[in-house]
């Protein structure tokens, strides 16, 4: 595989135990790439989980805009 799979990942911020868990398990093969997520609903702790995990400086809070924001520039249309 040329190309690592792009994850956002829902919950799991920095006051979360199983979000670090759900993460190692995830790049354990080096072929995952996390590049978005709504850490938490609480905004403060969802910036800061976004900039621990060195995340683009766009705090999600839910899974839509999420989805407006990345599926619409990843996937093609046959």
């Amino acid at each position: 595989m040329s190309r690592k799979l792009r994850m956002g990942m829902v919950g799991g911020g920095k006051d979360a135990f199983i979000g670090a868990i759900h993460r190692l398990a995830a790049f354990m093969d080096g072929q995952i790439e996390l590049v978005c997520g709504a850490l938490s609903i609480n905004p403060t702790i969802a910036q800061e989980s976004g900039e621990l995990l060195h995340l683009p400086p766009i705090t999600y809070l839910a899974l839509l805009p999420i989805a407006a924001a990345h599926l619409a520039v990843t996937l093609k249309v046959i």
